[in-house]
């Protein structure tokens, strides 16, 4: 038997769909009752019942919200797939997950912590930093930071108001 039973909570809002000899256990332990039928019917040796389409459970259960899991798809998710250091959309192959505060530095990987950025984006997380309210914003003319070289393979950040770490 392929037919299924939608199953619908004391305010009539779908809970989940079972099988039919599940609701019909659950119509002979009195925990439901049958808002439609199909037209086939359940025989056994002794007994003939009408196949349940929906039930209604006739009392309340708290359905426990499940925490989101914290990976990095939820944070991809999270972020709308956008780089929080140059804004770009980039697809989850060209995303990574970056600490605000450095691990080094005592940062957790929380999910404050955490901002997406892309492989563009890696040389901006050295100069800006994402915005606490997750919005994404290019950076302003005004923020326009010179690299200077002062010795081989090192590079110091120099803006209008002076040395950035």
């Amino acid at each position: 038997m392929t037919t299924t039973t939608l199953m619908l909570d004391q305010g009539y809002a779908p809970v989940s769909v079972i099988s039919v000899p599940r609701a019909i256990t659950l119509l002979f332990l009195g925990k439901v009752e049958v808002v439609e039928e199909y037209d086939q019917h359940y025989r056994s040796t002794k007994l003939v019942i009408k196949i349940p389409a929906v039930v209604r459970l006739l009392r309340g259960f708290r359905r426990h919200k499940k925490p989101v899991k914290f990976s990095r798809v939820s944070i991809y998710g999270r972020d709308n797939y956008r780089c929080q250091y140059c804004g770009d959309k980039c697809t989850m192959d060209e995303l990574t997950y970056d600490h605000v505060v450095p691990r080094a530095l005592g940062g957790k990987t929380t999910w404050t912590n955490i901002v997406v950025r892309s492989a563009p984006g890696s040389l901006a997380s050295w100069i800006f930093a994402p915005r606490k309210d997750w919005q994404i914003e290019k950076p302003s003319a005004m923020a326009v930071v010179v690299i200077q070289m002062s010795m081989p393979n090192r590079a110091t950040l120099v803006s209008h108001t002076g040395l950035l770490r």
